[in-house]
């Protein structure tokens, strides 16, 4: 039975899913390409989404993301799903009664999701500078210079934004029960629903469809990461990741090219964007996934001979404004384009001085230049080692993905007939790219996103072929219970599954003490850890000797620093 408690995060799920569904579908028809059939409405969930954080990242600029913006939107969803036809919907309706047996698993994950969401958050960063920023948002329009008052309060994620938005009514200083899991919920969904039409062997399966259902075990690690109930991006930017690994999987193994403006190159453009204001980590998938999608579009669509230049300026008009928006964020926040970077900073008052880039490298800074990282290897090792790449859950996907990719480029030189079906091996490129970019920059396994579980989906995926998704009936049954065994084990392994909890966790009580900078702005200090938590603003485990408000006691007008003042030892 549910809690009374769990019953309200179930009834606000139905609410966010919903409005983000709504707000997949008004993409749809902005891009004059209505859905049609059930499963477009989990599309357009992740499509919903992604809008929306633009939107909350445009509204900040002028109000708080407060109750205002929440009702904004529901209104906005609300319009999606009446512009959006009926026609998706009655497709569900029908398909219902002949889905009893996912529909039935679905209920029970709901259930257990939500008593899961019960718990509170276990990520360090989190009362640091997570739920902060959190509160920030949410009482005031973007502040200029915040990254004065702290290093990290200058990222401009816009996914804090997203939990801010949900920090309303009976959620207020609870939204870190809805924000991650309402995603990972979206992620089994459609995982469920890839396995239903895996199974169904007497049916046509898409490429997509078994990524989809490949997915499942990893939803399973979600659920039960220490993220799950974390207001942190590392848990978001591994699921848009993995969300836009899959349209990349889906435009590949698309029959026909559609009208312009091509909606599937669209979805990709307005998914990476957003991906990349999740996390900067984000940067190498995003790019790689664009690339590689517009010129298989251009060389394989031909879409210049047949009016695709209405593509070409709408995947440019979400690129400018995606980037505008980004960028002037971040400018506002630091007076940097490309925050942490101090790359052509602007000269004005608010401007950062910290080097934001050291701060945030410091604890994961490999230590040797490359060469001389490979010829003293066993240091090299040591060094990985402590920096968690020992990690089974990194490994294992590695070593499976170099297994199967060996055995599928080995199968397709000796293979000279290709099936039609096949996906290219270049689907494997993004992720790559993604690996290399992300280690290049943040050393870190946790920083890699969702590189290393694309990887091994995507090569997986290749090694299967139309086995998994072709007529041949054995294929995709035993693929089917491969998946459902994967399953299992991952949940066999994770303890407890369901918490004893009735009610939200509640959070730590801030620990700070009041002081005044020389300059005469009175902020709260943490008093035993770096961590802030929910105390009134301003609060700084770092507080700069030399910060001022831009204007007398209005917090919303922003940080500076005196350069006048010493910044002390």
């Amino acid at each position: 039975m549910l809690s009374d408690v769990s019953l309200l995060i179930v009834e606000a799920w139905v609410v966010i899913g919903l409005t983000l569904i709504g707000m997949g579908l008004l993409w749809h028809w902005l891009c004059r390409a209505p859905a049609t059939s059930a499963g477009e409405l989990l599309h357009a969930f992740w499509l919903g989404w992604a809008l929306l954080l633009f939107l909350l990242q445009f509204w900040h600029f002028f109000l708080p993301v407060d109750e205002r913006a929440a009702v904004a939107a529901v209104a906005v969803g609300l319009i999606g799903i009446a512009v959006g036809g009926w026609r998706p919907w009655g497709a569900l309706l029908r398909g219902l009664p002949w889905h009893l047996p996912t529909l039935m698993a679905f209920a029970l994950l709901v259930l257990g999701l939500s008593n899961r969401a019960l718990d509170g958050p276990h990520f360090g960063d989190v009362g640091l500078y997570h739920l902060p920023v959190v509160y920030w948002d949410k009482a005031y329009p973007i502040v200029p210079g915040l990254g004065n008052l702290f290093v990290p309060f200058g990222h401009n994620i816009s996914y804090f934004l997203w939990v801010a938005l949900l920090d309303v009514g009976p959620f207020a200083h609870c939204s870190l029960h809805l924000a991650n899991s309402i995603l990972v919920l979206a992620l089994f969904a459609r995982g469920l629903l890839g396995l239903d039409r895996l199974v169904r062997v007497w049916r046509p399966c898409a490429p997509h469809d078994v990524y989809w259902a490949l997915v499942l075990p990893i939803a399973v690690g979600q659920a039960f990461s220490i993220f799950f109930t974390s207001p942190s991006p590392d848990q978001p930017v591994v699921l848009i990741e993995l969300a836009l690994a899959g349209e990349l999987v889906a435009f590949f193994g698309r029959r026909a090219a559609r009208p312009a403006p091509d909606f599937d190159v669209l979805a990709v453009a307005l998914l990476a964007a957003a991906a990349v204001t999740i996390k900067l980590s984000a940067a190498g998938l995003a790019a790689a996934v664009v690339l590689v999608v517009v010129v298989r579009w251009l060389w394989r669509d031909r879409p210049l001979r047949h009016g695709g230049g209405a593509t070409l300026v709408a995947l440019a008009t979400v690129a400018v404004a995606a980037a505008v928006i980004w960028v002037t964020g971040n400018l506002v926040l630091t007076g940097c384009p490309v925050y942490p970077s101090g790359f052509a900073a602007l000269p004005v008052d608010w401007r950062v001085q910290a080097d934001a880039v050291k701060w945030i490298e410091a604890p994961m800074v490999f230590g040797l230049p490359l060469w001389q990282a490979i010829v003293d290897w066993r240091w090299s090792l040591r060094r990985l080692d402590s920096l968690g790449w020992n990690d089974p859950f990194i490994l294992v996907p590695l070593a499976l993905c170099l297994v199967t990719t060996a055995i599928t480029v080995c199968y397709r030189c000796v293979r000279r007939r290709p099936e039609v079906a096949r996906l290219p091996l270049v689907i494997l490129v993004p992720a790559l790219v993604s690996f290399v970019f992300c280690f290049a920059n943040t050393p870190m396994p946790r920083y890699l996103g969702a590189s290393v579980w694309i990887l091994l989906v995507d090569s997986l995926l290749l090694f299967l072929g139309a086995t998994a998704y072709g007529h041949g009936r054995w294929g995709r049954a035993l693929t089917g219970v491969a998946v459902l065994a994967a399953t299992g084990f991952v949940l066999r392994a994770q303890d407890p599954l369901l918490l004893s909890a009735r009610s939200f966790a509640v959070l730590p009580a801030p620990q700070v003490v009041e002081e005044t900078l020389p300059t005469g702005l009175r902020v709260r200090v943490p008093r035993e850890s770096q961590t802030c938590w929910d105390a009134p603003p301003p609060c700084t485990p770092e507080p700069n000797p030399g910060l001022r408000l831009r204007r007398a006691g209005d917090l919303a007008s922003g940080f500076w620093i005196a350069p006048s003042i010493s910044p002390g030892p």
